[in-house]
């Protein structure tokens, strides 16, 4: 099946082996934030590589990927996981921590790697895009907006630290319920 998610086509198909495949694919008529977001995201998997098991946690191997003038897809292996939703908070909490680690772990295994193929993005380019996704997130989930920019402000109070931070990591930008397990 194929669902379409704000930029991206998204599905679930079987390969030439019968092997279940995650597709994502971009298709836009002019290069935008995700255009950007998806061949970043196609840098770090190709940084990454296929040895990503650490623990009980490892990230899906890219399989194939393509870059052309009006369209970016990828393929990745299939893996089932576990909707974080229906896990108690103390849980949910608990595998989120677990998958910050996990992240910096990886890091530390693929840096070298990651280094030339992930751009940087120092603190200072979350302080000017934060209040960007802030308003982009409110306007979209304007239910949740009072609370969006709460926990956006809470952030921006937090980048006096993040500013005189140098040690680097893996990031997962869209950590959320159903992208973890």
């Amino acid at each position: 099946g194929k669902e379409r998610y704000r930029q991206y086509y998204y599905g679930i198909n079987k390969n030439k082996k019968g092997n279940k495949v995650f597709v994502k694919k971009w298709n836009g008529e002019k290069k935008d934030v995700a255009y950007s977001w998806i061949k970043n995201e196609i840098s770090a998997y190709s940084a990454i590589g296929n040895n990503t098991e650490i623990g009980k946690f490892n990230t899906p191997n890219m399989l194939h990927f393509e870059v052309s003038k009006n369209f970016i897809y990828m393929v990745l292996e299939y893996k089932a996981g576990v909707d974080l939703s229906s896990l108690s908070q103390v849980k949910r909490s608990s595998i989120y921590l677990e998958s910050v680690e996990y992240l910096d772990q990886l890091y530390k295994k693929t840096e070298k790697s990651v280094n030339k193929k992930v751009p940087n993005r120092p603190p200072i380019y979350w302080a000017i895009i934060l209040p960007v996704i802030t308003c982009m997130a409110a306007f979209n989930h304007s239910k949740n907006a009072v609370q969006i920019i709460k926990k956006s402000l809470s952030v921006l109070l937090m980048l006096p630290v993040l500013l005189f931070r140098r040690k680097r990591t893996l990031v997962h930008r869209d950590f959320n319920q159903y992208n973890v397990l």
